[in-house]
């Protein structure tokens, strides 16, 4: 490394570990001060209060550990801020239903734990209770969306923060990559490091999800009190933080029972020359065909429609 890239990585570094104690501080101080909501999103920002708080405090530990060369054991502190981030981003867009999901599967996850330690003759502690949940055929249709950061990040197109979690997966879970971090070969011969390579990734990583979460959490405020310590934050950290976009669903297909269509001549290649024209026009509304059926004995071309397009909407 050059030093000019050295001197690059420290300001990077600098730049990350200030704009963490600038967005934690501003978490701290709304914290604890009388802070007052908008009243449309009081139930948004109850919910996701607790992740904004697990963001902010777990930023400035791995801004503390990164200050003690404890860069990669911080790296899974990180992987916790990134599903963290894009998790609260979810529970706003889609509040208040996403809140009445994220309520159902605590409590489902509360059920397995429960009937887990009744199986291992462990003894819980007295605030975990068995709340009755609904029947299973009546979960939440947002459960699905929150069941793993993979459909989060497709939720949202986020292919590169996917990446990046998987990145950090490998010093999460006992893995090869992690086995392999203190060991450096070189020329043939493998020596003992007491350390891995360190670089700034988890701690500016860190510093942008807090920097989003910020912005996201800002709007739920009145007299937006974020938003200045936003501000020096991006001056600070050199950029400003992107918000993750859901990506619009497609078009829902008409579900049908496969329906089959019948083109009939007195001569069979008239038949078939019909059907074709038939399903060209099928096709271009949107329609999805199915398998085609000739019958040379009835002169007879039948073709199978698996879905139709939504129905348009009367013109006004």
């Amino acid at each position: 490394m050059s030093a000019g890239d050295d001197s690059t990585a420290a300001m990077l570094t600098d730049a990350a570990h200030m704009t963490i104690k600038e967005l934690a501080d501003a978490f701290e101080k709304v914290a604890g001060d009388a802070v007052a909501v908008r009243a449309e999103h009081r139930l948004a920002f109850l919910a996701g209060f607790g992740w904004w708080a697990k963001i902010a405090r777990t930023a400035r530990g791995v801004s503390a550990m990164a200050r003690g060369e404890l860069t990669s054991e911080a790296t899974p502190l990180t992987r916790v801020i990134m599903e963290h981030t894009l998790a609260l981003k979810w529970l706003l867009d889609g509040a208040p239903d996403t809140v009445f999901a994220l309520e159902e599967e605590g409590l489902e996850n509360q059920r397995q734990l429960i009937e887990e330690a009744a199986k291992a003759a462990w003894e819980l502690p007295d605030w975990v209770s068995g709340q009755q949940l609904s029947t299973k055929g009546d979960e939440h249709p947002l459960r699905e969306e929150y069941s793993s950061f993979l459909r989060l990040t497709q939720l949202y197109g986020e292919k590169d923060t996917y990446v990046a979690y998987r990145l950090t997966s490998a010093h999460v879970h006992a893995s090869a990559t992690g086995s392999k971090a203190f060991l450096n070969e070189e020329n043939g011969t493998i020596s003992l490091r007491p350390s891995p390579t360190e670089d700034n990734a988890p701690l500016t990583h860190a510093a942008y999800c807090l920097l989003q979460a910020t912005k996201m959490m800002d709007p739920l405020l009145v007299d937006g009190p974020l938003q200045s310590a936003i501000t020096r934050s991006e001056l600070l950290f050199g950029r400003s933080a992107h918000m993750p976009q859901r990506v619009p669903s497609p078009p829902q297909k008409t579900p049908v029972v496969p329906t089959r269509v019948q083109v009939t001549s007195a001569d069979l290649d008239d038949a078939q020359a019909l059907a074709a024209i038939v399903s060209a026009a099928l096709r271009r509304s949107g329609a999805e065909l199915g398998q085609e059926h000739v019958s040379a004995r009835r002169r007879r071309v039948m073709l199978d429609v698996d879905s139709l397009p939504p129905a348009s909407p009367p013109a006004p």
